[in-house]
């Protein structure tokens, strides 16, 4: 391939991101197509698509996926002494089963989350209503008023929780802008801070 490794990889970058922002403003309607049309789109620039098994591929590239993982910041020990400190801790992931499931496991937190709710398996994806609902009805004995949504992605996770009536933490290391200017109720830097905001001691509308 022309340009080697590292124009594989902008390629894929672009035509990966490009697929997404097509996808966005209908992915309630698109869930469920096949992700297959990011590699056709790649493959079609590199002018391989003649030589390639793509749903080996897909295989493959799942595979791979639920087995490359890291821990942002301290992750893990801020789960953990969360869990002591008695929160109830879900994830909330949009991906497939056979992905998140092997990636929770692998890391650890399968012994930290109460539990795991999975876009492939409820059937629509963050941030839509649908999604929500299913998470509320599976944990309601909590009260929205209890519930705190910590996430990286204004798209989903601060969206999803704005929409809904959870209070939302937007986890912004990069200082990226609030673009879609969600009124989220925090925003921190680090992860640590997450419990200063639990325990009321982080200000609101940073």
């Amino acid at each position: 391939v022309p340009g080697g490794v590292p124009m594989v990889k902008k390629l894929f970058k672009h035509e990966i991101f490009a697929l997404w922002r097509l996808m966005a403003p209908i992915w309630g309607v698109l869930f469920g197509v096949s992700i297959l049309g990011r590699f056709i789109q790649l493959f079609e620039e590199l002018r391989i698509s003649d030589k390639v098994d793509l749903e080996e591929f897909r295989l493959q590239y799942e595979q791979m996926l639920g087995e490359i993982w890291f821990f942002k910041e301290n992750s893990l020990e801020l789960l953990k002494q969360l869990q002591q400190m008695g929160y109830l801790q879900y994830a909330i992931t949009n991906g497939t089963k056979k992905v998140q499931d092997k990636k929770v496991k692998s890391t650890g937190f399968d012994k930290i989350f109460s539990d795991v709710f999975i876009s492939d398996v409820i059937g629509t994806p963050k941030p839509h209503k649908g999604f929500f609902d299913y998470v509320f009805e599976a944990i309601k004995g909590v009260p929205k008023k209890e519930m705190l949504i910590v996430g990286d992605s204004l798209t989903s996770d601060m969206k999803g929780g704005v929409e809904n009536g959870v209070d939302t933490c937007w986890y912004n290391p990069d200082h990226k802008k609030n673009v879609l200017k969600l009124p989220v109720n925090y925003e921190i830097e680090h992860l640590q801070d997450v419990i200063e905001v639990l325990e009321g001691d982080y200000g609101k509308n940073i």
